[in-house]
Formats: C-alpha cells, sequence, structure tokens
C-alpha cells in the first residue's frame, strides 16, 4: 500500500549545546502530512521541564551541557500552532531516544497514539538511563515504560503498511538509531537524524563524537550517503534552518 507524503514540516524546538565549545545544535520535530489527511509525527523535541523545572530534569547535564528552549518552541505549543490535535496524530516516530529528539514523548501520555522505537534502542536505553550516559533521561524511559502505546520494530520497516513511510535502521550513532525515507508523488524526503548531525558531515563522512558503535555509525552514514543521492531533499538531524517551519512540498 502506497499513501504518499503530500508536505512535510519541520518545526523548531529550541536548542542545547556543549559548554566547553559553546556550540549550539537546534532540534526539530517534523509533521508529515499524507495524501489522504493523516499527520504522523518525526522526533519530538525536549521534555517540557527543561522549561518548567530545568533544575530537575538537568541532573547529570548541569556542568557540560546548556539548553535553551521557552514556552513557544515546546512540542505541545507548535502542534497548537498548527493547528494539530495530538490525539489525531497517527504515530510518533523516534529517531532514538536521547533527550533532544525524545523528551517530547510526554505530550502523548496516556493517549493511544503508537510510538515507533526500534526495539534495539528501547533495550539499550534502558540500561544506560541512570548511569554514566548523560544522553537518556530517567523522564523520558519512565514516560515510555508506564504511559505510552509503545510500538516496537527491530530494522527496516514501513509504518502502518505505507511504503511512503519507511523506517531505516541507521544503527551506530545509538543503539537503534532509525532514519526515515518518506516518498510523494514526485519527490522523496530522507530524514537522516542523527546519523549525522549536519549536511557537510554527511557529505564528509563525519559521525558523532562519542558514537555508540563507531563501526555501525560509519556503515550508517556510507548508507545515507548512497541513498541521499535518489531523494531530492535531505535532511540532518540538526541541520534544517532554511527550512524551519516551511511546507516542503513532495
Amino acid at each position: 500500500m502506497i499513501n504518499p507524503v503530500s508536505k512535510v514540516v519541520p518545526m523548531y524546538l529550541g536548542k542545547v549545546g556543549f559548554k566547553f565549545n559553546k556550540q549550539f545544535l537546534r532540534v526539530y520535530g517534523y509533521l508529515i502530512y499524507m495524501e489522504n489527511g493523516d499527520v504522523y509525527l518525526f522526533d519530538s523535541g525536549l521534555n517540557p521541564l527543561f522549561y518548567s523545572d530545568k533544575e530537575k530534569i538537568m541532573e547529570n547535564l548541569t556542568h557540560f551541557i546548556e539548553v535553551d528552549v521557552n514556552k513557544d518552541e515546546l512540542l505541545a505549543n507548535r502542534l497548537k500552532e498548527y493547528g494539530i490535535d495530538k490525539e489525531s496524530i497517527k504515530a510518533v516516530i523516534v529517531s532514538h531516544l536521547h533527550f533532544d529528539h525524545a523528551g517530547g514523548i510526554s505530550v502523548f501520555e496516556n493517549t493511544n497514539v503508537p510510538l515507533v522505537v526500534q526495539k534495539r534502542e528501547y533495550e539499550e536505553a534502558k540500561k544506560l538511563v541512570g548511569g554514566r550516559s548523560f544522553e537518556y533521561k530517567s523522564d523520558d524511559l519512565n514516560c515510555l515504560e508506564e504511559r505510552l502505546n509503545v510500538s516496537m520494530v527491530e530494522g527496516d520497516s514501513v509504518v502502518d503498511g505505507n511504503e511512503a513511510i519507511e523506517c531505516l535502521a541507521t544503527y551506530g550513532h545509538s543503539a537503534g538509531h532509525q532514519s526515515l525515507l518518506l516518498k510523494g508523488k514526485n519527490k522523496k524526503m530522507l530524514l537522516v537524524g542523527d546519523a549525522a548531525y549536519t549536511r557537510k558531515q554527511l557529505d564528509d563522512g563525519v559521525i558523532s563524537t562519542i558514537p555508540f558503535k563507531k563501526q555501525e555509525a560509519l556503515s550508517a552514514i556510507d548508507r545515507m550517503q548512497k541513498m541521499a543521492d535518489e531523494c531530492e531533499y535531505v535532511i540532518c538531524g540538526h541541520d534544517c534552518e532554511a527550512f524551519e517551519g516551511k511546507e516542503i512540498l513532495l
């Protein structure tokens, strides 16, 4: 079955940065509109506690991470801005469960909206949260385990049986990272996620500084480079400023 993607709208959801180099990365979520009117979401941004109770949520991040998000940039308010009822979203697909991509999943607490995540990512996140790893937040994982409708996938898979939305296993940056291939009537879009933070990193084959597994991350970026040649639009995990808030027609 193919129900084509009609358009994608990237939403700016704040920014995160490392204190040691003062380099901020912009955080995004993507509204995916289908030809039949269905709407999906890829990635969800930061936990709203980064705005309302920053001291609590920062925990072990305080010494080296900075987070900058205002009320309007929280996922719940972005959805309102675009007139989207959260319960009308067909599924939320998360590239991975790091705090700057999965923090907004709390918006979907106690709804029936499926959260699509790689099984491998979920299992590894549960092992790492609360330990030395700073990327996973206990608030996000507790929400995911207790109050969300989680749909686990393994490897490449299509969402809701629709070949126009394909999850691509791009493990390496995290244990179960996934990218997304979107197909419209006329064009394709590759949402790379953090397999490459920026288009320059993708083109140069540069992976993140501290990958979960370096060799897997290199294989993933190689796969993304090859697939990028077949897509009209290629958007990397933290490099979408030119498209923020704009409708990208497929």
